[in-house]
Order: structure tokens, then sequence, then C-alpha cells
């Protein structure tokens, strides 16, 4: 394909350009914060470049409109895999702090409320749009992506409350082991004096 014939597939390769700079973004994004690489999306990017590749090499209309077609479905693709990793990875990553903490969060997690409040309206919001576009997932995926942020900005404010977290974790589990030493010396005090009385 040379360049001025590339003039009549410019429609569509601008159409893959803007998803592969969706995709780009959304796996930078996720990947910036989870620290991992979404393998799954990355394959499919790769896969829309072999696509394109072929579509140079093409010589008939026909192969390059199908190349061009199957690069877009590719890059599609990696659009939906980083955004479904970026949901179960936030969600997961917010169920784990929560369970890692087992203090009064309220106490601790300035707006602790509204947080998990906005972690249970996006939840539901992706369940619902889940339901309603479960055969077009590019919908779905411009549907929730306020979503994703809501948990991006949940997950955040949770990690910023960690380092507080931790302090009354441990001054609790630290009054913990005085209250149970407390029962043991007492105990050990009761025996004592019961074996007194009787023998």
């Amino acid at each position: 394909m040379s360049l001025l014939v590339a003039n009549q597939y410019e429609q569509e390769i601008a159409e893959i350009r803007d998803l592969y700079n969706t995709a780009e973004q959304d796996l930078k994004t996720a990947g910036r914060e989870t620290n991992i690489l979404m393998m799954a999306s990355v394959n499919q990017c790769r896969y829309a470049g072999q696509h394109l590749t072929r579509a140079l090499a093409a010589t008939d209309d026909e192969a390059i409109r199908n190349e061009l077609e199957a690069a877009k479905r590719h890059l599609r693709r990696a659009v939906y895999d980083a955004n479904d990793a970026a949901i179960q990875y936030y969600l997961t990553a917010i169920e784990k702090f929560r369970r890692a903490y087992p203090v009064n969060l309220n106490e601790v997690v300035p707006g602790y409320a509204e947080i998990m409040g906005s972690v249970a309206a996006a939840k539901m919001h992706i369940e619902d749009a889940s339901r309603h576009n479960h055969s077009n997932r590019e919908t779905l995926y411009e549907e929730v992506r306020d979503d994703i942020q809501a948990l991006r900005t949940a997950h955040q404010k949770l990690v910023e409350s960690e380092p507080d977290c931790r302090v009354v974790l441990m001054r609790e589990n630290a009054k913990r082991l005085t209250s149970w030493a407390s029962i043991g010396v007492s105990l050990l005090s009761l025996a004592a004096l019961v074996l007194r009385l009787f023998f």
C-alpha cells in the first residue's frame, strides 16, 4: 500500500490511531498504579500491529480493508482488556485493604463512608452496564469510564491512609495482647489461690 493509496483509507487509519491511543493510555494508567503488565491487552496491540503490517504489504483493496478491520477489532479488544483488568484490580485491592486493617476505618480514613459509597455506586453501575451492554463491550467501556476513575480515586485515598491504619492496627493489637496477658495473669493468680485454699 503506497502512501498515495493510503489516502483512500484515511478514515480507517484515523480510527486505528485513535483506538491505539486509547488502548495505550488505558494500559499506562492502570499499569502505572498496579505495577503489572496487562499481557492480554498488550498482546491485542501486538496482533493489531501484525494486521497493519499485512495491510501495508497487501496489494488489493479487499485484503487491505480486511487487515485494517482486523487491526481495529484487536485494538478494541485491547481497550476492553485493559479496562476490565483495571476494574478487577481496583475492586480486589480495595477489598484486600479492608481485610488487612480490621479496625474502625471510619475513624482512621478521612471520608471513609463517602469513599465506600462511591465504590458501591461504581460497582453497581458497572454491573448494570454489563447486563445492558453484554453484547457491545465498546459501549460498555465508554459508559463505565467514570466508574473506573471513581474506583481508582477510592483506591488512592485508601492507600494514602495506609500508614495511619497501620499505626491504629498496631495499637489495637498491643491493647489486645495486654488484655490477654492480664487475663492470663488473673487466671494464674486464681489457680494459685484455689490451690492454696485446697492444699
